[in-house]
Order: structure tokens, then sequence, then C-alpha cells
């Protein structure tokens, strides 16, 4: 059950890229994309877990405070304000691919932190393939939705690897405090963190917010791929743990290669189809022998 819910919050993910996407085409910035939609998320949330609001408002000491601070970032504001820019400068679906990454560093980093095994050589071999990928990306890209795919992609990148530090830190958090108060936290910390980066943005906010596209995309984003997907995914990671839940997040560049197809007119190149298999294989090779990596 929990791994059929996995396929369907990745495949939500995966289309969230290209309604970011529409709404930064509509002149939202990269961070009010996700104040508005981690916004509307948190709002439903507190109403939702009301009585665990006021029974539970803090954790139970400063450093899983602290921890739940780190989970709001790296899981909530900037993770998607780097999410957001790399959508600026490349094609969606690269961001899609290059966030799917995830798996493979949490390999990775196992075999690299002290004390960790030496690792299977499949794990070099797919980290070869994804590097490949990266550069079929860029070779690949269409130059009208990728004015520049290289900077787009890096930062894609460090999307990436803050969800990585997301993914780390939340699974014991979820253990001890359950899913709806993490979730909770989460929102609470990500949209306190970006408000810094969206303060002078307000005054002009009304005059972006018009058009039912917009809203639906808005409300897209904030109900469904924010509310359910968070809390859902905060679920999946309990039961069946952070690396293994993880390794689902390459279903979501096929979502998105097909609705930026037909709802963003993004061209799928050759190249771009070569590095997306280079890439899917480099995390099928990391992950193959991931119970001997780690």
């Amino acid at each position: 059950m929990y791994y059929f819910l996995a396929i369907i919050v990745c495949a939500i993910w995966g289309a969230t890229f290209v309604s970011s996407k529409i709404l930064l085409n509509a002149g939202l910035s990269p961070a009010m994309v996700f104040f508005l939609r981690f916004l509307l998320a948190y709002m439903v949330t507190v109403v939702v877990t009301l009585p665990l609001s006021f029974r539970k408002m803090w954790c139970d000491s400063r450093k899983d405070e602290i921890t739940m601070l780190v989970a709001g970032m790296s899981g909530g504001s900037m993770y998607f304000l780097t999410e957001n820019f790399a959508l600026l400068y490349t094609q969606s679906a690269h961001v899609s691919f290059m966030t799917s990454l995830p798996p493979l560093f949490l390999v990775i980093f196992a075999v690299l932190r002290p004390g960790g095994s030496k690792g299977h050589w499949t794990i070099w071999l797919g980290m070869l393939l994804a590097v490949l990928g990266l550069v079929c990306f860029v070779l690949g890209a269409d130059p009208e939705a990728a004015p520049n795919p290289l900077l787009g992609i890096m930062i894609a990148l460090v999307s990436a690897l803050l969800w990585c530090v997301y993914q780390v830190v939340v699974d014991p958090m979820s253990e001890k405090y359950g899913t709806l108060m993490v979730t909770r936290k989460v929102f609470g910390y990500g949209l306190l963190t970006i408000l810094p980066f969206v303060v002078c943005e307000v005054p002009e906010l009304p005059d972006r917010l018009v058009g039912c596209e917009v809203w639906f995309h808005l409300l897209f984003l904030g109900l469904i791929a924010s509310l359910f997907c968070f809390y859902m995914w905060n679920v999946i990671i309990k039961k069946i743990g952070s690396v293994t839940s993880a390794n689902f997040l390459y279903l979501n560049p096929f979502v998105t290669c097909v609705a930026s197809y037909f709802l963003l007119g993004e061209q799928i190149r050759f190249c771009m189809i070569l590095g997306g298999a280079f890439t899917i294989a480099g995390v099928y090779l990391g992950l193959k022998n991931s119970d001997r990596n780690i």
C-alpha cells in the first residue's frame, strides 16, 4: 500500500514543476510561488490539527526544535526557492531529472561517512552515468525554454542535496512526534524562513493573482502537492524508511516530461532523452546494491 502511495505522490510532484513554471511565467517570483503554496497548505493544516496545535506547540527539546527548523528549510523554503530559480534558467524536465538524484546521493553519503563501507562499484558507475546525463541535458536544451541550462541544472542539484538533508532529518522526527506535527512544523518554519525573500513583493501581489489559471495552479500546489503530498510522504518515510522512499523520486521526470510537452510546449530532444536514460540508469545502478553499500 505504501509503495502505491509513494508512486501517486511522486506522480503529483512530477506535475508540480510544470505548475510552478506556469506561475513563474505569470510574473510570480520563485520565493512568492513557494510562499503562497505553503501558506495555503499551512492554513489548512493548522485548522485540521487545531487540538494538537494547542496541546503540543513545541518540541520536547531545543535540539529537536532546531531539527524541525532544518527540516522546514531543507524540505521547504530553501529547497523550493532553489528549485523555482532553476526553472527560470532551464527546462522543467531538466529540473525534475536533477531532483530525482537524492536516492543516489543518500547511498553515496552512506558510503563516504566515517566508518562507512567501501561501496560497490555500481555506485561509482551510477554516479558517472548521472554526470553524463547532466552533460546531455545541457547539450540538448531548447534555447527558448532554457536560457542558461548549465546554471539551472547546477541550482537544481543544490535542491537535490537539500532534499537529502530533509529525508534524513525528518525520519527520526516523524517517529518521535508523529506525521501531523512534523508536517505542521515543516510548513511553519518554511514560511518563516522565506519571509525575508517576499516582504518587498507583497504590494505587487494583487496584480499578479489574476486569472483562473493562476489560482488553479496555486491551489494544486498548495492543497494537493504540498498539504496532501507532504503529509503522505512523511507517513511513507515513517513506514518504509528514508532511503527506500527516496527511490520513488526518479519517477517524477517521466510525468514532468509529458506534462511540460503538452502544457508548456517544451521540446523533448534526443539528447534530453539520452540524458534522462543516463540519469535513471545511474540512479538504478547506484541503488542496485544499496544493501551492501549502507
